[in-house]
């Protein structure tokens, strides 16, 4: 394993990819996307009375969607963006956080992408100077080669930064072109690592496959 890990560190270091599941541990506790569209599934299916093989059939259904499909179905969209933006705000990070913060300072990890909008990795990356994030278009444009980019390409609760949120259907769409060239600037010919993310952002995985990384590990946890 340590010969694996040297040899792509000398290879350009690894891109990272990670989802909301890194942020369910203890002190972040914050769901994983999958998480919030399991417990909506039960909470809409025990509305109606269809029996128990019907529930399970139609929260299975449920559950292999995004959460932002079943978000974008929300009535009350002021709550729903108050509800995301308090919860995020304000947690802490965890080992997990920690971990890719050491892996980032010892070079292995090169790159960062996420979907997630809270500010855990942002505070374990906050003292590396090496390290440029990305939110918006205007930070895109400052990019230099000599940067590893930590890429919050679903946006991020930082106030002011709000209207960058990606949290509904409706806001995904065909990425624009400036986060297409950043994702492409970390993924083309680089390994990636996947952790703690479901890959159901239509929006996003197309483009992984077209920025031709060397070669994609893909870990999934299942307790």
């Amino acid at each position: 394993a340590r010969e694996i890990l040297q040899k792509v560190k000398s290879g350009g270091g690894i891109t990272l990819i990670v989802g909301s599941a890194i942020s369910m541990w203890h002190p972040t506790l914050l769901p994983a996307g999958q998480i919030v569209t399991n417990y909506l599934a039960e909470q809409l299916v025990a509305q109606f009375d269809v029996t128990d093989a019907s529930k399970k059939e139609i929260i299975e259904a449920i559950v292999a969607t995004p959460f932002e499909y079943i978000w974008d179905q929300s009535p009350h969209n002021s709550i729903l963006e108050k509800t995301v933006f308090d919860e995020c705000r304000n947690r802490l990070p965890n080992k997990i956080h920690e971990a890719i913060g050491n892996l980032v300072a010892s070079g292995l990890v090169k790159h960062i992408i996420t979907t997630n909008y809270d500010t855990c990795l942002d505070q374990v990356l906050q003292n590396n100077v090496h390290i440029k994030k990305v939110v918006t278009e205007k930070d895109a444009k400052t990019i230099k080669d000599n940067h590893n980019i930590y890429f919050k390409i679903h946006g991020s609760v930082e106030d002011g930064l709000e209207s960058t949120i990606v949290y509904r259907l409706s806001h995904e769409g065909v990425l624009p072109r400036w986060k297409r060239q950043v994702l492409r600037q970390c993924v083309s010919n680089s390994t990636i690592f996947v952790v703690g993310y479901s890959g159901l952002d239509f929006e996003i995985c197309p483009e992984i496959k077209i920025a031709q990384p060397s070669q994609v590990i893909w870990n999934s946890y299942s307790n």
